[in-house]
Formats: C-alpha cells, sequence, structure tokens
C-alpha cells in the first residue's frame, strides 16, 4: 500500500512531466505513468481529519465544562479554547490542501489538453505592460483604478468558410479599490465613524484580431471608460436595450450595423453576460465578455486515471469561445462587399 510520501513523489513527477508536455500525446503518456504507479494519486487524510476534530472537540468540551462548572470564564479559558481551535483547524486546514494540490493538478492537466484540442498556444507575456499596450488600443481595458493585467494570454488560427485568421485569447484581471464608511454607536450615546479599503476583483474575457472593414466604432453592453466621440442609436428598440454605440463616424457605424448583424448582435447579448465589441482607428477588432471562454468542467482526476485518460483522449470543444469565433467570423462576411453586393 502506497504511502502519502510514495503519493507525494508521484506527484511532483507527473506535475514536472505536465510542464513540460507539448501536446496531447505528451499528456496521454503521463497518465500512463500514473496508471502504472498502481496506487491512486490521492492522499490519506484520516490523521489530519481525526485530529483536527480531537482538538476541536477537546475545544469545545472545555468550554462547555467551565461554563457549567465557573461563575465567568477567564481570559485564561478563552487562550485554551483559541490553542486547540487552531490547532484543529491547522490539521484540517493541512488534510484539505493536500486534496486541493491534486484537484489543481487534474485542472491542469484538463486546461492544457483544452488548449492542445482546439490548438492554442500559451503566449508569455508581462501581464501588467500588456495590460497598459490594450489599454491604449481600446477603451474596453481602461478599466479599474487600482491595478491591471493580463493573466492569461494564448493565440490560435481560426479557418472558416471565406476568412481564416489569427487571434489573441486573453483573460483580462483589474481590480477597483473603494473605501466604505460605517457609523455605529459608540456605547455612550454617540457615534464611531470608520473606514476600510476595499479591494474588488474583476475579469473580461475575450478575443484580439484583424477588422479591415471598419473602425472607430465601439459596440457595448458592459461600457468601460472612454467611447468615441459620437453616439449612435440604432432602429431596433431591443438591440438599444442591450447595447450603447459611439463612434466618430456615423455613416461608418450604420454601414456595419447592417439588420442582419444588429440581429446577431442581440442574439450574443442574449447568450454572454457583458458582450462588447470594438473596432479602433487601427482596424484591430476586440470582442470581451464576462464568461470565460475556457470553461469546460472534467468529470474525472488524477485519482482516476483510467477514466481520466479516456477523458482526455477525446475531443474537448470550446464551444463559448468557437461561438465568439464564428461570430467574428459572420461579421466580416457581412462587411465585405465582395460578399453582401
Amino acid at each position: 500500500m502506497a504511502t502519502n510520501k510514495d503519493v507525494k513523489r508521484a506527484i511532483e513527477k507527473v506535475k514536472n512531466r505536465v510542464h513540460q508536455a507539448d501536446n496531447e500525446d505528451d499528456l496521454l503518456s503521463t497518465l500512463d505513468e500514473v496508471i502504472d504507479f498502481g496506487f491512486p494519486l490521492k492522499y490519506n487524510n484520516q490523521i489530519q481529519w481525526f485530529c483536527g476534530a480531537v482538538s476541536l472537540a477537546i475545544g469545545v468540551f472545555y468550554l462547555v465544562y467551565q461554563n457549567t462548572t465557573s461563575y465567568y470564564i477567564s481570559d485564561a479559558d478563552y487562550i485554551i479554547l483559541g490553542f486547540f481551535s487552531i490547532v484543529g483547524a491547522m490539521f484540517i486546514f493541512y488534510g484539505w490542501s493536500r486534496i486541493n494540490s491534486v484537484n489543481s493538478l487534474s485542472d491542469e492537466i484538463f486546461k492544457k489538453d483544452l488548449l492542445f484540442d482546439n490548438d492554442l498556444n500559451i503566449k508569455s507575456v508581462d501581464g501588467e505592460k500588456y495590460a497598459k499596450e490594450l489599454k491604449r488600443d481600446f477603451f474596453d481595458f481602461n478599466r479599474g483604478n487600482h491595478s491591471r493585467d493580463i493573466e492569461f494570454l494564448s493565440y490560435g488560427k481560426y479557418t472558416g468558410i471565406e476568412y481564416q485568421y489569427d487571434f489573441e485569447y486573453y483573460c483580462f484581471h483589474y481590480v477597483n479599490k473603494r473605501t466604505v464608511t460605517t457609523t455605529t454607536s459608540d456605547g455612550n450615546g454617540g457615534k464611531k465613524t470608520t473606514r476600510r479599503t476595499v479591494y474588488d476583483d474583476y475579469r473580461k474575457y475575450g478575443i484580439l484580431f484583424d477588422f479591415n472593414f471598419s473602425s472607430a466604432v465601439s459596440i457595448y453592453n458592459d461600457p468601460p471608460e472612454g467611447k468615441y466621440k459620437k453616439n449612435f442609436k440604432s432602429a431596433s428598440i431591443n438591440f438599444n436595450k442591450h447595447y450603447s454605440v459611439s463612434c466618430t463616424d456615423e455613416m461608418v457605424v450604420a454601414k456595419l450595423l447592417k439588420p442582419v448583424v444588429v440581429i446577431k448582435l442581440e442574439e450574443m447579448a442574449a447568450k454572454f453576460r457583458g458582450f462588447n465589441l470594438e473596432i479602433n482607428t487601427d482596424g484591430k477588432a476586440c470582442i470581451s465578455v464576462e464568461d470565460n471562454l475556457l470553461d469546460v468542467k472534467r468529470v474525472y482526476g488524477i485519482d482516476q486515471p483510467e477514466m481520466f485518460r479516456k477523458e482526455i483522449a477525446q475531443s474537448n470543444e470550446l464551444k463559448k469561445l468557437n461561438t465568439i469565433l464564428e461570430f467574428s467570423h459572420y461579421l466580416m462576411k457581412q462587411s465585405d462587399n465582395n460578399f453582401t453586393n
């Protein structure tokens, strides 16, 4: 029977293999090795759960005992209670962290396989620097009064019937900083005001690609700070409920927003949260949403290596990302005079 040390060594070995994997075959080979270990990559945390439960029980029992046998509970009693509570929590947290390490490794394998299955390649960048560059190019990255960074970046190629083009897929993380003021009673008939700083984390997911059929247009369901000088209203009441449109030339945006495109954008607003489309003055386009386009849930993990291998071996489609890519291809086709005239 494998010990926890055996499991830890095996997990470290698998981690190294996964980090070096260049294709799906490398991942499958790694899982074959996991199967050959002859034991599941699963920690035995019975000691941690037992010691944690006993420590917490002792603390609670001591508090109840003191409460029933003494007139008051002293500071020393609270210190003893706190000691056993902390020890118990440490045992439980340690056991949980080991379980989480196995789950995280399974997530990493599955995410890497998703990239392989969908011909996406990870691109290493300075996240804060690239976010600054994108903020100069697009209003959509003018978010967050505290910090901004590109947490994840990959690139791929979309091949449609009429067009094929390169794109980047990103996860944009930004933080808003705010001060919360609370007024409470001071216990003496007066009021006490306290202030604390709160940091709110947000993420937008999207694609960047070349779009040479229009320029200087923003169509936002989730508006950022900043926009083009002129506003535009569609003839569609439903569209105007979902989107605010700005531009530098109303004729340009009117040409872009044909009735079929308006209908398609209404459909996208129903499918995604915070759907935004921006085409800058250089013919670069950005589509962003609040939905994680790589969020596909795995069924199995490395603690069930045979079933996990089957799951990795099959093709796992990124349906949300493909919907966005298909829309961008549709927009190109509808904007190209060679296809619409």
